[in-house]
Protein backbone atom coordinates (compact mmCIF):
# COMPACT_ATOMS: atom_id res chain seq x y z
CA UNK A 1 0.00 0.00 0.00
CA UNK A 2 0.98 3.35 -1.25
CA UNK A 3 -0.07 6.57 0.44
CA UNK A 4 0.95 10.36 -0.49
CA UNK A 5 2.53 9.23 -4.04
CA UNK A 6 0.34 12.46 -5.80
CA UNK A 7 2.55 14.96 -5.58
CA UNK A 8 5.72 13.35 -5.70
CA UNK A 9 8.05 15.61 -8.26
CA UNK A 10 8.50 13.28 -11.49
CA UNK A 11 12.53 11.62 -12.08
CA UNK A 12 14.41 14.25 -15.05
CA UNK A 13 15.26 12.22 -18.16
CA UNK A 14 18.73 11.47 -18.31
CA UNK A 15 18.99 13.65 -21.49
CA UNK A 16 17.53 16.59 -19.61
CA UNK A 17 20.58 16.08 -17.05
CA UNK A 18 23.36 15.65 -19.61
CA UNK A 19 22.14 18.98 -21.04
CA UNK A 20 22.39 21.07 -17.85
CA UNK A 21 25.72 19.69 -16.75
CA UNK A 22 27.45 20.39 -20.30
CA UNK A 23 25.74 23.82 -20.19
CA UNK A 24 27.37 24.19 -16.21
CA UNK A 25 30.72 23.02 -17.66
CA UNK A 26 30.87 25.36 -20.67
CA UNK A 27 30.11 28.10 -18.19
CA UNK A 28 32.53 27.15 -15.81
CA UNK A 29 35.18 26.98 -18.58
CA UNK A 30 34.17 30.48 -20.28
CA UNK A 31 34.51 32.10 -16.86
CA UNK A 32 38.04 30.33 -16.12
CA UNK A 33 39.16 31.47 -19.71
CA UNK A 34 37.72 34.84 -18.93
CA UNK A 35 39.48 35.69 -16.09
CA UNK A 36 42.90 34.20 -16.69
CA UNK A 37 42.86 36.69 -20.07
CA UNK A 38 42.37 39.10 -17.54
CA UNK A 39 44.83 38.00 -15.57
CA UNK A 40 47.15 37.58 -18.01
CA UNK A 41 46.69 41.55 -19.53
CA UNK A 42 47.44 42.74 -16.34
CA UNK A 43 50.90 41.77 -16.38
Amino acid sequence: MVVGMKGAAPVPEPGTMVLLGTALLGLAIYGKRKISTKMAKKL
